[in-house]
């Protein structure tokens, strides 16, 4: 579509796991590519902390839940 207007451009891309997931660590290794090829420092602070958060209700979901016991 760019070619067609006339546009240099590139397209980044990241693979991600889950479509029904946020992919903070996809986010993060295309903007890592965008920071080197563009000389442009960019904190990624909040994709990290998006990712530890999005592991920890996963590890949520895994741990069983027991009800009241017998005894």
């Amino acid at each position: 579509m760019a070619a067609e207007r006339g546009i240099d451009a590139i397209g980044l891309f990241g693979e991600i796991s889950e479509t029904t997931v946020p992919q903070p660590l996809a986010a993060k290794s295309i903007l890592a590519a965008f920071s080197k090829l563009e000389s442009i420092p960019l904190d990624t602070k909040t994709l990290d902390r998006q990712y530890e958060s999005i592991l920890e209700e996963a590890q949520k979901k895994k741990e069983p839940k027991y009800g009241p016991g017998i005894g």
